[in-house]
């Protein structure tokens, strides 16, 4: 949870947030199982569930949490949960808002965000408010969704294996036709292509003849 600053603190107020146990009108409650947290992560809708996706590929993220507290401006009694609090690898904390983007265009609450988006500035800390045309994509949502739930099962020590089965190949542009004739488990190829030690284009529907390009200067931080 952020920290307020002493001469905030008669300003703005923290508290918990009653775990999420049922989504909002027309939305669906998913518990996203995170690699990173090491448990479930409980997401109000499907599209902060994708986000969660994008969260897990990011190397510069350590671990994240969902609606980590509620925040209030004392004196106007608004209140504002963030949808995601995100710990980098460098200690730094953002917090992110997610939404579609005509909620973003016509909705209400552009001056809320901007209310708190200012507080958390002063005590330190950004908001980003991301836009699901930023990350989903019909063919690339449904891609990582598949990746990331076929290779969930992969160890830190046969990710190091894999990454060394990828140096010695003779070449490092190929299809995963060819990785898989090579005798690499499909669920190794998923995880390369998650986290990008394969790298392909994504936005297209993948095939044993889709072809990728190994990556493996790449420091991993999983």
């Amino acid at each position: 949870m952020i920290v307020i600053p002493d001469a905030l603190m008669s300003e703005i107020s923290l508290s918990p947030v009653k775990p999420i146990s049922h989504g909002r009108h027309g939305r669906r409650v998913v518990c996203f199982p995170s690699r990173k947290n090491r448990a479930g992560v409980m997401c109000d809708s499907l599209l902060e569930s994708d986000f969660c996706l994008e969260l897990e590929r990011r190397r510069s993220v350590k671990e994240y949490t969902s609606q980590p507290f509620r925040i209030t401006e004392n004196r106007s009694r608004v209140s504002y949960v963030p949808d995601f609090e995100v710990l980098f690898s460098n200690n730094q904390t953002t917090l992110i808002e997610v939404k579609t983007e005509n909620r973003y265009k016509y909705g209400r609450s552009v001056e809320k965000l901007e209310l708190f988006s200012s507080i958390f500035k002063e005590c330190g800390y950004s908001l980003e408010i991301v836009l699901d045309s930023a990350f989903r994509h019909i063919h690339r949502t449904h891609n990582l969704r598949t990746l990331y739930h076929q290779s969930f099962t992969v160890t830190d020590i046969e990710s190091v294996r894999f990454e060394i089965t990828l140096r010695n190949l003779r070449t490092h542009i190929l299809s995963i036709a060819n990785l898989l004739a090579s005798g690499i488990e499909p669920r190794m190829i998923a995880y390369g292509l998650f986290y990008e030690i394969l790298l392909t284009n994504l936005d297209r529907p993948l095939t044993t003849n889709t072809a990728v390009s190994v990556e493996v200067n790449n420091e991993q931080q999983r």
